[in-house]
């Protein structure tokens, strides 16, 4: 077995048991937050301001506001409870809507 082989499985399986463990801690530590509340509370709701981005027939954008919208999010490394981590729910802050407009082909009969 060529030895080159052996060295990038090792680190494969080393780099995926290191996930497995900070996933499980990630894990514990939200469900010892969420048994014991404190005065952070894990779980958080965001507000997002939301654009239409509208592309006209001349190749522009119109940019429309889609208004606010209120996601809740969890304080940890990854997705929890179903709830998307808030480091990333803040990076999609004034995420633009791609709205294109199709035009209708009609059927000649």
């Amino acid at each position: 077995m060529n030895p080159v082989f052996r060295i990038a499985k090792k680190a494969a399986i080393a780099l995926v048991v290191a996930l497995i463990i900070t996933y499980a801690g990630d894990f514990l530590w939200l469900r010892y937050r969420i048994w014991k509340p404190r005065t952070n509370n894990p779980f958080e709701s965001v507000k997002l301001d939301r654009f239409y981005a509208i592309t006209q027939k001349n190749g522009r954008e119109d940019y429309e506001p889609a208004g606010t919208q209120t996601v809740t999010c969890v304080h940890s490394l990854f997705p929890h409870s179903g709830y998307n981590p808030c480091w990333y729910v803040v990076r999609q802050n004034g995420k633009q809507i791609q709205m294109i407009i199709v035009p209708i082909l009609r059927r000649q009969q």
